[in-house]
């Protein structure tokens, strides 16, 4: 059977995977496996960091400029913790802050970001707030 395949990966511009819960196992897969790769600038996850870390820990220390963005709750807090020790043991550079700190402005760097919120539940990370329109503000130039 013939695969559909993009020829060319400059044909690609540049790629932004987001993930939500179990959307996790796909997302760390596609970085593991490889491809086209080198046109994925962000992965952000949304509470999302149930395993397959070293998937987005490697990804994301594997070439400068690349933004992993972690948002999440209580119950995934020693996940985001695990993720955190496995960036400093490769001594690579994150921010780690409170949903309440916040902006566009802290979302813009090109690195590891990691988003504790507390006062809300697994479920409503995707809706209760404006995450991902904070991303978007903070991804432009």
């Amino acid at each position: 059977k013939e695969q559909k395949r993009i020829p060319d990966a400059n044909l690609v511009g540049k790629i932004t995977l987001t993930a939500h819960s179990g959307g996790y196992n796909v997302v760390s897969a596609i970085l593991k496996r490889g491809g086209i790769t080198s046109n994925i600038t962000d992965v952000v996850l949304f509470d999302a960091s149930y395993g397959g870390l070293d998937g987005f820990i490697d990804w994301s220390t594997e070439r400068r400029g690349r933004r992993l963005v972690s948002i999440f709750t209580e119950h995934l807090a020693v996940r985001n913790y695990e993720m955190l020790t496995m960036l400093k043991s490769k001594q690579a550079d994150f921010i780690a802050i409170m949903d309440k700190e916040l902006t566009p402005i802290k979302l813009s760097p090109r690195k590891p970001i990691f988003i504790h919120t507390t006062d809300i539940v697994h479920d409503e990370v995707m809706q209760k707030r404006d995450y991902f329109k904070l991303f978007l503000m903070g991804a432009m130039p």
